[in-house]
C-alpha cells in the first residue's frame, strides 16, 4: 500500500494527524534509503502516537499484500504485461506499483481523507526532529516537506502522470529501468488495469480493514 492508502487506513483507526503521519513514516523513509532507529522513540504523546502509525503500517502492509484481491491484481498485470512483451522483473514491479498507486487515486477523491492527509504532513514536519533515524533522517525531512508542498496526489487519477512515476521509481534501478519500449507497453496497459483496480478496490479494502480489526498492532 501507498502512504496516501496508509493515511486513510490510520485515519479509521485514529484521526490525530500525528498518528497519521505515523502510518505515513516508513513509506516517506524507504522512498529516500533512510531507515528508523530501532531506540525506543520519546516519551511524549505525538511521538507515542506516530510509534503507533507505524506499527499499523507493518500490519497493514503484511495484510494488504496478501489480500486475495491484490494478488490476482498483481498476477493478472504480470500475465498481461509478460504476453506483451515486458520482462518479467519489470512486469512483477509495474503491476505492484500501479496497484497501489491506482488505490491512491480513488481513495484521493475524498476530500475529508485530503483534509486530514495535509494536516498529518504538517504535522510531520514539525515532529520529525523528534524521530530517531539510524540514517538519512534529513534526507526524510526535505522529502516530507516537497510532498506536502505538493498537496494531495491528485494525479494517481490521471494514467500519464502514474506513468511518469512508475518510470521514475525504476529509473535508479538498472535492472529494472524501462526502456521507451516499455513504457510504451506500460502506458498501453494502464488504463484497463484501472478498470481492474477500480472493480475490486471495495473488496480490497474491506478485507484489509476486517483483518486489520481481527489483529491490532503491536507497538513493541
Amino acid at each position: 500500500m501507498n502512504f496516501f492508502g496508509h493515511a486513510a487506513i490510520g485515519i479509521e483507526h485514529d484521526e490525530h494527524p500525528a498518528f497519521v503521519f505515523g502510518t505515513m513514516l516508513p513509506d516517506f523513509a524507504g522512498m529516500v534509503r533512510a531507515r528508523l532507529d530501532s531506540a525506543p522513540w520519546p516519551d511524549d504523546a505525538d511521538s507515542r502516537r506516530m510509534a503507533e502509525g507505524v506499527a499499523l503500517h507493518h500490519l497493514t502492509d503484511d495484510v494488504f499484500h496478501g489480500a486475495p484481491d491484490f494478488v490476482a491484481l498483481c498476477h493478472g498485470a504480470v500475465q498481461t504485461l509478460e504476453a506483451r512483451g515486458l520482462e518479467r522483473g519489470r512486469a512483477r514491479a509495474m503491476a505492484h506499483i500501479a496497484t497501489e498507486l491506482m488505490l491512491d487515486g480513488l481513495l484521493v477523491n475524498d476530500e475529508a481523507l485530503r483534509a486530514s492527509y495535509t494536516a498529518a504532513l504538517e504535522t510531520g514536519v514539525d515532529a520529525l526532529p523528534r524521530v530517531r533515524f539510524a540514517r538519512a533522517g534529513e534526507e526524510v525531512t526535505t522529502l516530507v516537506r516537497r510532498i506536502a508542498s505538493y498537496g494531495p496526489p491528485l494525479g494517481y487519477r490521471d494514467d500519464d502522470f502514474v506513468l511518469a512515476r512508475l518510470a521514475g521509481a525504476l529509473a535508479g534501478r538498472p535492472r529494472l529501468r524501462l526502456s521507451p519500449n516499455d513504457e510504451a507497453i506500460v502506458g498501453t496497459w494502464l488504463a484497463p488495469h484501472r478498470l481492474e483496480v477500480t472493480g475490486r478496490a471495495a473488496a480490497l479494502l474491506e478485507h484489509v480493514r476486517s483483518e486489520l480489526y481481527r489483529t491490532p498492532p503491536d507497538v513493541g
